[in-house]
């Protein structure tokens, strides 16, 4: 699982969903109410199914979330390393 996919399963719960990782695939099914709403395939995020208002809601965040989520990682996996003696792997 990569830093994307972590920041995902976790910020996923700020919506009152649940997530689960695909390890055969490497993507993660978001959930709501025990519906799947959305699966996370890379940072694109796909809708699942027919869902009702508030599903659509919460997959618009999903989908503005990744994208903001896949801006920060790429900063954060793109970043020089800070030089400390005392980090033995480094920091960003």
């Amino acid at each position: 699982m990569n830093i994307f996919e972590q920041e995902i399963m976790r910020r996923v719960k700020e919506l009152d969903c649940k997530a689960v990782y695909h390890e055969n695939d490497n993507s993660v099914s978001v959930t709501f109410d025990g519906n799947i709403i959305a699966e996370i395939h890379g940072d694109t995020a796909e809708k699942k199914g027919s869902l009702d208002e508030q599903e659509s809601e919460i997959f618009l965040h999903i989908k503005r979330m990744c994208a903001n989520v896949a801006n920060y990682c790429a900063a954060y996996e793109s970043g020089k390393q800070i030089k400390n003696p005392n980090l033995s792997d480094g920091f960003r």
